[in-house]
Formats: C-alpha cells, sequence, structure tokens
C-alpha cells in the first residue's frame, strides 16, 4: 500500500457513519450507504456514476457477498472473503475490479486468486474456476 492508499484510508476511517453518507449501493435485497468522495477516490467509473446516476447505483450482477466485500474495500482498501470458495470470490472481485477500473483491487484480487491456485484442487472445484473465469 502506497502513500496515498494509507490517506485514503485514514480518511475513509473517519467517513464510515452512514448518517454523512450521500450515496446508495444496492444489490438484490441489501443497500450500503457510502459517499461519492470516496467512490470517486478510487475510479474515474466510480466517479461518473456517482455524479450521473441520481444516488443510487444498483450491482445486480453480483452476490451480496461479494458486494459487502467490495463496499469493506472501498474503505479500506482490502476485503475479507466470506465465500466458502474463495477461488471463485476472488475472481469476481478481480471483475469488479475491472468493471470499474480499480487498479488497487485488481492487483490485491489478483494477488489472492493466486495464492488460492497454490492449494490443490478437486475436478469439479478446478471446473467451477474455469467457468468463473470464462
Amino acid at each position: 500500500m502506497d502513500a496515498t492508499d494509507r490517506a485514503r484510508l485514514a480518511l475513509f476511517s473517519q467517513l464510515r457513519q452512514d448518517d454523512l453518507s450521500d450515496y446508495t449501493i444496492k444489490c438484490k435485497s441489501r443497500t450500503w450507504k457510502v459517499h461519492r468522495l470516496v467512490l470517486a477516490s478510487h475510479s474515474v467509473v466510480l466517479k461518473r456514476m456517482a455524479v450521473r446516476s441520481g444516488g443510487t447505483m444498483t450491482l445486480g450482477r453480483y452476490d451480496e457477498d461479494e458486494v459487502e466485500a467490495f463496499v469493506e474495500y472501498l474503505y479500506s482498501c482490502n476485503y475479507q472473503c466470506s465465500a466458502e470458495d474463495e477461488a471463485c470470490f476472488h475472481i469476481k472481485m478481480h471483475l469488479l475490479s475491472s468493471d470499474y477500473q480499480i487498479p488497487h483491487l485488481n492487483k490485491i484480487s489478483a494477488e489472492a486468486f493466486e495464492k488460492c491456485i497454490q492449494n490443490p484442487f478437486t475436478l469439479d472445484e478446478l471446473t467451477e474456476i474455469i467457468d468463473f473465469a470464462y
């Protein structure tokens, strides 16, 4: 994590209060109160969405646990894997990073995936990973 990421993290830890939020991320039945400033600081794509979308972004392509990890990342520059299938979870986070052009998330999700695949897989697990990746 570079100096910019550390400064961002220090600021974001102060902003984690819902009463100061000005934007909402929705996924299926859940919502997260977030801040446009936080979104805009991570990527130009998120900044454009925060300005143009009227206060709400819907991430229906992803599962709720992935969006939860995404919001966690926005405020901490890291995320925890809550899925049983870690490799596929990190692929999904990598897709999120690509969709919204977030370089640091792209890097850490790729590193987490690489670490996961160091462990042996069953044929079923490997097939599922390949399906997710392609």
